[in-house]
């Protein structure tokens, strides 16, 4: 896959869900998901696993910094 780093939101638009549902999908819980998404808190390790294990995109490939 190419070097594109996929933000939540633009995971939640790939993939024709919301945050919560992604969250469900996840099983991340929805309000750590929503603040991670706005920057306000970082994405843990278990997150990125859990995230990729949901979406199949490689972990390399999601963005864990955002900037608020």
């Amino acid at each position: 896959m190419d070097n594109i780093k996929w933000t939540i939101k633009a995971i939640c638009g790939q993939l024709d869900l919301s945050i919560e549902a992604l969250a469900n999908k996840a099983g991340i819980n929805y309000n750590h998901l929503k603040m991670v998404s706005s920057g306000y808190v970082k994405m843990t390790g278990e997150d990125l696993v859990k995230l990729h294990n949901a979406t199949g995109i490689p972990m390399e490939n999601i963005e864990t910094k955002y900037e608020r």
